[in-house]
């Protein structure tokens, strides 16, 4: 990105977009000294997987014996 070229991303744009878990995700995949390429396509790509994570995870919590403390996770997705 350059702010010369006029081809920066906006990160409050992003996270309002695709949500702070994709931009978190997509940065975390890239390798520590090398150029990442952001693109709305891989922002929208993570979006999608950490959605699915999101939901095998609730899953989990929800079929677990004994879990009573459905109201923990509730204020999480708040």
């Amino acid at each position: 990105m350059s702010k010369t070229l006029g081809n920066v991303i906006d990160p409050i744009d992003t996270i309002n977009e695709f949500g702070t878990d994709a931009l978190r995700f997509t940065l975390a995949l890239g390798t520590a000294g090398q150029d990442l390429n952001l693109s709305t396509e891989r922002l929208t790509t993570n979006t999608a997987f950490t959605i699915k994570l999101w939901n095998a995870g609730k899953f989990v919590l929800q079929v677990l014996p004994n879990w009573d403390n459905v109201s923990g996770w509730q204020n999480i997705e708040a």
